[in-house]
């Protein structure tokens, strides 16, 4: 008992200074993020905000070009467009946002015209450069020239196109997710109202899906109809994970058996010679065999030789050295040539 005492002594004093050191450890963790915290959000001051009020000496100094310069941001360009015709929109969109964070950066229509045609790529970037080539004068109306662009790339639908599109639109066998994601898509350029949106949402809904909310009260907007659908949805896939698991679990799964090697000898096969061994006999046993040989010529030579005939068979004698249950007479047909 005392060797256990001693020992959980130990234990508890090694526990201590491990719960010390981890003390330590947090502490210092702690220190560094509140540390880091503090060095971005100065960071972020630093870019979106105006600097320190000057002092009216310095704002004298300071040209009125320079009085109120807001700081911008630093944001890498979008991707370059190689053409793709369902893309056109989301590019320009990009570019968009890209000069109105940076308006210093791009201070004319020309200069914006100018960097969206850097950014093309593939057969845009030769149209692009034909373009400025030219000279044209949509170089230098940024309005005109993403008209005249999207009149030669953009295929998205929009308007009366995108009212249709809603019209033909299905879940069918895809998650509600990708269904929503497109509805919505095409919702912002078909100029629906609610109500027919909620309709037309409704009616491309999958026949599982409309099962399981036909019971429920449905709520009176889309955006309600399509939280519901979604959470509904979402149920629906973990019940089928969930049975595809049981049946799994619950398919006895086959056990492979090593195949059983047995002990005893295998008979041979009809077309298998009998292997045979010559040994030498010793003298006892070559007598044996001597004897065994001299009682088998006794008893071939036992049958009688005097037959009874009896309707024209004969019966002959077996002596009881032969190997039969009992004495007994055979009967035997011979047949004599030419009698």
């Amino acid at each position: 008992m005392a060797r256990l005492q001693t020992a959980l002594e130990r234990q508890e004093s090694v526990i201590i200074q491990y719960h010390q050191e981890f003390e330590k450890v947090n502490l210092a963790f702690r220190s560094l993020t509140e540390t880091l915290s503090v060095l971005l959000d100065q960071l972020c001051q630093s870019q979106w905000t105006t600097p320190d009020a000057p002092t009216p000496c310095a704002m004298s100094a300071l040209s009125p070009a320079h009085q109120g310069v807001i700081y911008e941001p630093h944001l890498p360009p979008p991707q370059p467009y190689s053409g793709d015709p369902g893309t056109c929109r989301s590019f320009l969109s990009q570019c968009s946002l890209y000069f109105e964070l940076q308006p210093s950066r791009f201070s004319s229509d020309r200069c914006k015209v100018a960097a969206i045609i850097s950014l093309l790529s593939g057969r845009a970037r030769e149209w692009g450069t034909a373009v400025w080539d030219a000279q044209l004068p949509i170089c230098s109306g940024l309005a005109a020239f993403t008209e005249e662009m999207k009149r030669v790339f953009d295929r998205s639908v929009a308007g009366h196109e995108a009212a249709r599109e809603i019209m033909l639109l299905c879940q069918e066998h895809r998650t509600l997710t990708d269904y929503a994601i497109q509805f919505r898509t095409l919702a912002a350029s078909s100029q629906w109202n609610e109500r027919a949106l909620y309709d037309a949402f409704w009616q491309g809904l999958s026949d599982d899906l409309k099962d399981k909310l036909v019971s429920r009260e449905l709520p009176a907007t889309l955006n309600q109809l399509l939280d519901l659908a979604t959470r509904v949805d979402i149920r629906l896939h973990q019940r089928a994970r969930e049975r595809a698991y049981s049946r799994s679990r619950d398919t006895p799964v086959p056990l492979t058996r090593s195949p059983v090697t047995s002990s005893e000898p295998k008979p041979h096969s009809e077309s298998e010679p009998i292997q045979i061994k010559w040994t030498r006999l010793s003298p006892v046993e070559r007598r044996l065999s001597l004897l065994r040989t001299e009682r088998t010529s006794e008893e071939e030579l036992s049958v009688k030789d005097s037959a009874h005939q009896s309707d024209g068979e004969i019966l002959v004698g077996v002596s009881k050295h032969v190997n039969f249950p009992h004495q007994s007479l055979l009967p035997v047909i011979l047949d004599f040539a030419g009698q």
